[in-house]
């Protein structure tokens, strides 16, 4: 089985499974993901729930029909494919769900969100399932920005706040891809018989962690577009906790204490606002970017 290398997350990748979403990159690795058996159940664990179960130093995600996903000490990922699963399908959710619990492990604070690079510094787009993450970040792509990161927003707290980039794709599902004028585009579907696809974007993306300079809470409303609003004090770090790229697994693996650390330092270093987005509008995505745009330049 030929091995891929990548460097995403500031990570060095070693992987049996191709991952073309990630950036390329070269040995020695630092995390290794290999396909093999994988048990059903974890001796001893200290939680179990219907997906997923947890031991010291290790995650055991299960998705049926799809594939185990076995990670261990923050270094590996074993994964043991269902029969016939998709490819795709498998893909997702190791770059999802199972890579965010490794970047847990290893002490990386993971939000969910997506990232852009701007003269001012990366800028992230967090909020729910289904609030526009994404879609926002595809139309700052589409004036030229260049995206760091979709659905597991990286970022390194050793110091002031980094983004560390992921690779040049957006998930975007099918509505968004016509109104965004992306349809016509090389893309593949997420998941089979689901309306959302990966795409692939033309610009290779940088490798370069990228300073933070704000975190804007995306949160779609009935209602016209105004000023992004300044989330001050303590609801800071309680926002950001809820923006946590799976906040269970962060519990359950007892990682809570040193998680609440680094979600401090990223409240006391970046500004934190929060967005309304109207909702179900394409028509007032450019005036959105617009109006982020304009608040970038009074906080640089």
């Amino acid at each position: 089985m030929p091995d891929y290398f990548y460097l995403s997350f500031g990570l060095r990748i070693r992987s049996e499974i191709e991952c073309e979403q990630l950036l390329p990159g070269i040995g020695p690795a630092e995390v290794c993901i290999r396909v093999g058996e994988v048990p059903e159940f974890l001796p001893e664990p200290t939680f179990q729930g219907f997906l997923y179960q947890v031991a010291p130093g290790k995650l055991l995600l299960k998705i049926t029909h799809v594939a185990r996903y076995l990670i261990s000490g923050g270094n590996e990922i074993l994964v043991q494919p269902a029969s016939g699963a998709d490819l795709d399908e498998i893909r997702l959710f190791l770059l999802g769900s199972a890579l965010g619990a490794l970047l847990h492990q290893r002490g990386v604070l993971a939000i969910h969100a997506s990232a852009v690079t701007t003269p001012h510094g990366a800028v992230a787009f967090a909020g729910l399932s289904g609030a526009g993450k994404s879609t926002l970040a595809g139309a700052f792509y589409r004036k030229g920005y260049v995206v760091l990161a979709d659905e597991i927003c990286a970022v390194d707290t050793a110091g002031c706040p980094r983004v560390m980039p992921a690779g040049p794709f957006l998930m975007l599902w099918a509505d968004a891809l016509k109104e965004m004028g992306f349809d016509g585009c090389e893309r593949r579907a997420a998941r089979p018989q689901l309306e959302k696809y990966i795409l692939p974007l033309v610009d290779g993306g940088d490798a370069e962690t990228c300073g933070l300079r704000v975190i804007y809470i995306i949160e779609p409303a009935h209602a016209e577009l105004s000023p992004p609003i300044p989330v001050k004090g303590l609801p800071k770090i309680q926002i950001l906790a809820q923006n946590t790229y799976r906040p269970h697994f962060v519990e359950h693996m007892n990682l809570d204490t040193e998680h609440f650390r680094r979600l401090a330092t990223v409240a006391q270093h970046v500004p934190v606002r929060r967005v309304a987005r109207p909702q179900g509008s394409f028509s007032q995505l450019n005036n959105l970017v617009e109006l982020l745009e304009e608040d970038l330049l009074e906080l640089a």
